[in-house]
C-alpha cells in the first residue's frame, strides 16, 4: 500500500517539526486501483528513544491522492532511535461482501551509530558520474561502563 515514503533524516532535530511524504498506492490482483476505495484510512506514526520508550500519533481520515504525496508533521522527540509509519485501510470486497483490513509499513532506525561503540560510519552512494564513497565520524566517542 505505501509504493513509497521519504524522511530526511537532517530535519530530525529533536524538539523540532518534521515532515514524513508517503505516495500510497492499492492494487487489487497486480491492477492498480483507485485510492478512494480506501476507506477509514489511518495513519499511525511510532517513534521509540534510545530508552525503549515509545510514542504514537495517529491521524484518521487522510485524504490521500494516486498524483500526489501525503504530507503530515510531527514533532521530533528527544533521543530518537527508530521512527515508524503504518498505513491502513479497509476496502469492500465485492466477491465476500465484507471490508477486508490492509495496512503497509515503513521504518527508519535513527542515529543507530549511537548505539554501538563505532565512532565512525561508512556511506556508499551513487551519483550522475559514478559511485562515491564516504566517512562520517563521531565527535567524541562514548563512555563505556
Amino acid at each position: 500500500m505505501l509504493r513509497g515514503s521519504m524522511l530526511s533524516e537532517k530535519a530530525l532535530i529533536r524538539g523540532e517539526i518534521a515532515q514524513v511524504l508517503l505516495r500510497p498506492a492499492l492494487y487489487v490482483n497486480g491492477v492498480p486501483a483507485s485510492l478512494s476505495l480506501l476507506q477509514e484510512t489511518v495513519l499511525m506514526i511510532e517513534s521509540t528513544d534510545r530508552n525503549g520508550v515509545t510514542s504514537f500519533k495517529e491521524i484518521r481520515d487522510l485524504n490521500l491522492s494516486v498524483d500526489q504525496e501525503y504530507a503530515t508533521e510531527f514533532q521530533v522527540p528527544d533521543e530518537l532511535s527508530n521512527i515508524t509509519f503504518n498505513l491502513r485501510g479497509k476496502v469492500k470486497s465485492i466477491t465476500a461482501g465484507q471490508k477486508i483490513e490492509l495496512s503497509d509499513s515503513r521504518g527508519y532506525t535513527i542515529n543507530g551509530i549511537e548505539l554501538t561503540d563505532a565512532v565512525a560510519d561508512v556511506h556508499l552512494a551513487r551519483l550522475r558520474m559514478g559511485m562515491c564513497c564516504t566517512c562520517s565520524a563521531r565527535a567524541a566517542s562514548r563512555a563505556s561502563t
